[in-house]
């Protein structure tokens, strides 16, 4: 505005270089375009002799913030990837950047370079920056970022939570997961099997423990979170003892057959209850059935008379058997206790003998079955003999 100029009858203005508007009053509306520049506005008033003097008003125009260059940085990341560096050129004229990122990622900057953290649900989408003072924006500049997925949630696993030691190629699966390009599994201590897919076959060892079947996707953005599958391994107990000549196995079972060993464990006919007495010396075994698990028995000797062969394991040679006063022991070069019982589990004899050969007197002790045996740190030998006075 000008105040009123004495004798005009309208008023010239004149704008500086790319300013617009127009007015034959004293008030003008000026509108001073993203490219004007600094300048005079000029007024004189005019009548129908000419023109008055001019009166001048300076202006300085600040500038905008210059166009947002090109954002550096990487266009392909992965949810729940962190710290990522995204910068752009100076922008001209600017005090401050403003920066835009795309859903559930997150980052805060003012300046020309900012640190972006996609989370695990981020989504693909844009970061922009623009330039800022104290006139406003400048023009935007983005980049396009695709955020990949990590897999979904494994679902459930089904398959046999009761299995068998020694059980092979037992089925396992989930449902395909989704963004997953392979699957992990893990599997209790003593199982094994191998598969990249949403399938896999497990093999259940002698020493398979029970635990937890697990599987979780993977992608080249890394894994997703898995699901768990119990599992119980069941054993069979398998010990067996000897009393006399009667075998009996330590465990009930719902099935039994015991088996001669030294014929490539081939059953012994109607030999299928809890104890077993073999007609013969040998070494014998229990295959046992419970909870639809089978399994077999390590095998014992059992000498029903005579003198044992020399090269049977663990077997102490005594002879002569059945033995009337003196019995000789046929011991390794090594240093034995020995001991001496009788069919009751009883005490009779105990003595430290050496290596070779020893005499034993039995003649103090009444008929019967006795046991014995020779141990160290090492070794433990067992021998049965019958005292017989004729």
């Amino acid at each position: 505005t000008v105040p009123a100029i004495s004798n005009s009858t309208s008023y010239i203005w004149t704008l500086p270089t790319n300013a617009s508007g127009s007015s034959t009053k004293d008030t003008i509306i000026v509108n001073f375009g993203t490219s004007s520049t600094s300048g005079n506005i000029t007024v004189k008033g005019n009548n129908a002799c000419g023109n008055g003097t001019t009166s001048t008003l300076s202006i300085t125009v600040n500038p905008l913030p210059a166009v947002a260059g090109t954002i550096a940085g990487t266009t392909t990341v992965c949810q729940g990837q962190n710290a990522v560096i995204y910068t752009v050129p100076a922008i001209s004229n600017s005090t401050s950047y403003i920066w835009t990122l795309p859903t559930n990622v997150s980052g805060s900057s003012t300046k020309d370079t900012i640190m972006v953290n996609f989370g695990t649900s981020s989504t693909s989408g844009n970061i922009s920056v623009k330039g800022n003072n104290a006139c406003g924006n400048g023009t935007t500049s983005s980049i396009s970022i695709t955020v990949n997925p990590l897999p979904a949630v494994a679902g459930i696993i089904t398959g046999t939570t009761t299995v068998c030691r020694g059980q092979n190629a037992v089925t396992y699966s989930t449902p395909a997961i989704a963004d997953a390009i392979s699957y992990l599994w893990s599997f209790p201590t003593g199982a094994t099997g191998s598969s990249t897919t949403n399938s896999i076959q497990i093999d259940y060892s002698k020493s398979a423990t029970s635990g937890n079947i697990s599987v979780k996707g993977n992608n080249t953005c890394g894994n997703g979170q898995p699901s768990t599958f119990p599992v119980q391994v069941t054993m069979v107990p398998t010990g067996i003892s000897l009393n006399g000549f009667t075998l009996t196995a330590d465990s009930v079972a719902t099935a039994y057959q015991w088996v001669n060993c030294t014929t490539g464990y081939s059953p012994v006919s109607g030999a299928t209850g809890k104890q077993f007495t073999p007609a013969t010396s040998g070494n014998y075994a229990v295959i046992l059935t419970s909870s639809n698990c089978t399994d077999t028995s390590l095998c014992q000797n059992v000498i029903i008379n005579g003198v044992p062969a020399l090269n049977q394991p663990n077997v102490l040679f005594a002879y002569p058997n059945p033995v009337n006063a003196t019995l000789l022991l046929d011991l390794p070069h090594a240093t034995f206790r020995v001991v001496v019982y009788d069919e009751l589990g009883k005490l009779v004899q105990e003595f430290v003998a050496t290596g070779g050969k020893k005499e034993v007197d039995m003649s103090s002790l009444p008929n019967g079955m006795y046991f014995i045996q020779a141990s160290n740190s090492n070794t433990l030998l067992k021998g049965k003999i019958v005292k017989h006075t004729h």
